[in-house]
């Protein structure tokens, strides 16, 4: 099965919207994602007029999820760009034999389960399974946790080491204290 490149486009498109849940800048987009920014204007286009995203103008603007991820179902995004799964588009001729047969009723039931698989998987689904995007999101958290330490960590020695010199000016004062009390 081949996707069109608009197809391809619209799905990686709403997959980072999805995880990003902020307005998205083109440039970002073509950057992240790979696809020329025209690409990305006109799959934008569609995927607007299908309520799938929404656009932002003006100089912080871009695209936005224009729906929860539970809503958009993958067939959805097939059907915006007339794309589909089929594995088999073309009817048998009268003279085919009966294997032919058999095997484009079996293909006809696979793309009948794809389409009924696809259609009810959601990209709320893809964010809840995949468990790439969990492993990713608990690295990244634990990486962020390492990054508060260390700067708590920083902190503290920051802390130590002001209060250290501040011991030894004190003992210094203290000393010409002591000096100027025994010379007296």
């Amino acid at each position: 099965m081949n996707l069109q490149y608009t197809t391809d486009c619209a799905l990686h498109m709403v997959v980072y919207l999805m995880s990003e849940r902020r307005v998205v800048p083109s440039v970002e987009l073509e950057k992240k994602l790979g696809f020329p920014q025209q690409c990305i204007f006109s799959v934008g286009r569609k995927l607007k007029k299908a309520g799938y995203i929404k656009t932002v103008a003006g100089p912080f603007g871009g695209y936005i999820l224009g729906k929860e991820p539970e809503e958009i179902s993958i067939q959805n995004i097939l059907y915006v760009f007339n794309d589909s799964f089929k594995i088999f588009r073309e009817p048998l001729r009268p003279a085919a034999t009966i294997f032919l047969r058999c095997l484009e009723e079996w293909l006809a039931n696979i793309d009948s389960d794809m389409n009924q698989k696809m259609s009810s998987y959601t990209l709320g689904d893809f964010l809840k399974n995949n468990e790439f995007l969990k492993n990713n999101e608990k690295d990244n958290n634990d990486e962020e946790n390492d990054k508060e330490n260390n700067h708590e960590d920083n902190e503290k020695d920051n802390k130590e080491k002001g209060n250290k010199k501040e011991g030894k000016k004190t003992n210094k004062k203290e000393g010409k204290k002591d000096k100027t009390k025994t010379s007296n």
